[in-house]
């Protein structure tokens, strides 16, 4: 099966937007908000500083830096898009 690169984009800004639109509301509290401040106090300042040459990155910088995946195949392996 061929991927459309068209519906790649779209479904990736869609996913992306969805990712982010909740952080920082009360929906988002056990989601993407979560995560960002779970992430930024647990891993060291060094990693964030060659990540994202700060020690301490915007929030939206992390969330856009996610990894997006379609499901699992069946080889138990994440397809990436």
């Amino acid at each position: 099966m061929t991927i459309d690169p068209n519906q790649t984009r779209e479904r990736t800004a869609a996913a992306r937007a969805a990712i982010q639109a909740p952080y920082g509301t009360a929906e988002g509290e056990y989601g993407p908000t979560l995560f960002v401040s779970h992430h930024l106090d647990a891993i060291e300042p060094e990693y964030w500083e060659m990540q994202f040459q700060s020690p301490s990155p915007e929030p939206k910088r992390i969330l856009n830096a996610l990894i997006l995946a379609s499901a699992p195949c069946s080889c138990g392996l994440v397809e990436q898009w």
